[in-house]
């Protein structure tokens, strides 16, 4: 939410426009989140820069790769993150190594992410506290509908319930 200066209310509103002009509102974010829905590229990510404030990022984006995950290294200030994306791999995990005030990381659905690469990386972040590795092959037959499942990903069955 916006907060607007006192004196906007007393304006006529054809002097409100060219007041805004002149005295920007300062807006601080200090949560976003991208959806798989959303269109948004490795590219578009290098606008994190205009937001040193976030603290708390979630990205659940195939079009998000290793490349991309460089611009998140920005955020100095991020104490959350969570990074889905079946185009995310351990290439991209020494981008984040350098968010000293990380205190959770869920990458739970970057699935081509290894348990390794991620258990080296939630090491050398000194304030993590709450970690959540990727799951791994195989998968329940219920993560096959999901956008963050590999082509050729292997499932395994799960024995029938006994009632």
């Amino acid at each position: 939410m916006i907060t607007l200066p006192d004196v906007i209310h007393e304006l006529p509103l054809d002097e409100v426009q060219r007041y805004l002009d002149e005295h920007p509102v300062l807006q601080e974010w200090t949560r976003l989140e991208i959806r798989n829905t959303d269109t948004i590229t490795d590219d578009d990510l290098a606008g994190l820069a205009h937001l040193p404030e976030i603290q708390s990022l979630k990205i659940a984006s195939n079009s998000i790769t290793s490349a991309g995950v460089q611009h998140i290294a920005n955020l100095k200030n991020l104490r959350s993150l969570t990074l889905y994306s079946v185009n995310m791999s351990d290439d991209g995990l020494n981008h984040l190594a350098s968010l000293g005030e990380l205190q959770m990381l869920d990458m739970q659905m970057s699935l081509r992410v290894s348990g390794t690469g991620f258990a080296a990386l939630v090491a050398r972040l000194p304030a993590m506290v709450d970690s959540k590795p990727p799951f791994e092959a195989p998968l329940s037959p219920v993560m096959k509908a999901s956008p963050f499942v590999p082509p050729g990903f292997e499932f395994r069955s799960l024995p029938p319930r006994r009632t």
